[in-house]
């Protein structure tokens, strides 16, 4: 029953993942966030950094001192952040997310401010920064390995010969035979819309 059941569910992700277009898919990613209330809820903002997070910034951003942050969220890692000393300029797409956010660090006197900025890429604005967070939502979400490598690309103005870079995403080992029937079946159907093929993990 496990093993249908999983079957079933990468049938369903994959033809929706076939058929739906761009604009329809980064809709479907909002509808998710405004309805999950974890990523804007007081308790998990107000925990400060993970472990992982605490043990990577002590690693490689203590000679920092300012910070792009792409994907705040509600604003989890910018109050965190700025509790530490850090000059953050922080970005997210979702405008709910902004506006808990910013109320959150304002509420937490916290002298900064979320921006809004379009999915997949990177300020207009070009400034050097000592260290560069991208979260967890951005890059994993980024669809096809053209345009991962272009978003990373398109940090390069932002950074100087000591910038740290830390890019936050799903990583497996080993793709599964899921992905592959995921990918397998929305391949199948964008042939007929001429959209990029489905890459694993998308």
């Amino acid at each position: 029953m496990g093993r249908l059941c999983s079957f079933l569910d990468a049938v369903f992700s994959g033809f929706w993942l076939g058929v739906m277009s761009e604009k329809s898919l980064d809709y479907s990613d909002e509808l998710f966030y405004n309805r999950n209330k974890h990523y804007s809820d007081d308790k998990y903002n107000l925990s400060g950094l993970f472990d992982w997070e605490k043990i990577m910034i002590k690693k490689h951003f203590s000679n920092a001192k300012s910070i792009l942050l792409i994907a705040a969220g509600g604003g989890r890692e910018v109050l965190a952040l700025g509790k530490m000393g850090f000059e953050v300029d922080s970005y997210e797409c979702n405008q709910t997310l902004i506006e808990y956010g910013n109320v959150l660090l304002q509420t937490n006197k916290i002298d900064n401010k979320i921006k809004y900025l379009p999915r997949n890429s990177v300020p207009s604005e070009i400034k050097k920064y000592d260290g560069i967070i991208v979260g967890w939502g951005a890059y994993s979400l980024i669809q096809g390995n053209k345009k991962r490598r272009s978003f990373l690309a398109g940090l390069y103005p932002f950074m100087h010969k000591e910038t740290s870079l830390m890019v936050s995403f799903l990583w497996m080992e080993k793709k599964g035979k899921k992905d592959e029937i995921i990918k397998n079946i929305s391949n199948f159907f964008r042939i007929f819309s001429n959209k990029d093929k489905t890459e694993p993990g998308d």
